[in-house]
């Protein structure tokens, strides 16, 4: 992932976040049937977020972690994607408060726009999860 090109990163990133929307269930319940590969695609890009230098991709991410929690009351996958989310919640928090701490592009605009959204509504749809990840990092 940290090979990848931002323009190429960020347009995958976008994808997903397409993918997993409101309006692509039979897509997102697919990718919810395997939440493994979902964890395998979003952690080391959650990982190397703080590092990342282009809003683009900063955006993209946190889009793609905010899409998560809306999956939750979904009747035939809402517990794959709460597995899902229990287990992304942890490296995502501790992304959000390395790239507060260290990035500039945390000073964007747009990127501090989606940091916030993401991070309510992870802490909404999870907030015990959400308020130990967030003590653990």
């Amino acid at each position: 992932v940290a090979q990848l090109p931002a323009d190429l990163l960020a347009a995958l990133l976008e994808l997903f976040t397409i993918a997993l929307g409101p309006r692509c269930k039979l897509m997102a319940r697919q990718l919810h049937r395997m939440p493994e590969v979902l964890v395998a695609i979003l952690a080391p890009v959650v990982a190397t977020l703080p590092s990342r230098t282009s809003p683009r991709v900063v955006c993209w991410t946190l889009l793609l972690c905010d899409r998560l929690p809306q999956w939750l009351a979904a009747e035939d996958f809402g517990q794959q994607a709460a597995t899902l989310l229990d287990a992304a919640t942890p490296g995502i928090a501790a992304a959000a408060c390395r790239l507060l701490a260290s990035s500039p592009v945390a000073q964007d605009q747009e990127v501090a726009g989606a940091l916030s959204k993401t991070l309510l509504g992870l802490l909404r749809a999870r907030p015990g999860t959400m308020r130990q990840a967030l003590l653990n990092a």
